[in-house]
């Protein structure tokens, strides 16, 4: 219910597109992680490399044209991973411009989710 009412003043998060789209134009933010488990890096890479990507990551668009780029929205583990992987290409669900209460909310849902 708590969440319900957050989203209605909040007003209706976008829906999202789904696309495949070029990791290196994926950015990070100021409000991410700065130490991870390499261990826990290593085996998403493999994972990812063996099986492909199970989840989407998720992200805003930022500037246009020749500045076009993404703002990582969650799943940033994912992110690093392809990174490690040498992975160019990534599924993603790509929002338009979002509130950062719609951000953080959406943020806060993936950890939630994330096993402990």
């Amino acid at each position: 219910m708590k969440t319900e009412r957050q989203y209605s003043v909040l007003g209706a998060i976008p829906t999202p597109t789904r696309e495949t789209i070029l990791v290196s134009k994926i950015r990070l933010g100021d409000n991410y992680r700065r130490t991870f488990s390499i261990k826990s890096i290593l085996e998403l890479r493999d994972s990812i490399c063996n099986c492909g990507q199970v989840e989407d990551i998720i992200v805003e668009k930022a500037g246009r044209g020749e500045t076009l780029h993404y703002q990582l929205v969650s799943g940033e583990k994912r992110y690093h991973a392809f990174k490690k992987g040498k992975i160019e290409l990534a599924r993603a669900q790509v929002y338009p411009k979002l509130m950062p209460e719609q951000r953080l909310l959406m943020q806060l849902e993936e950890n939630r989710q994330e096993p402990v």
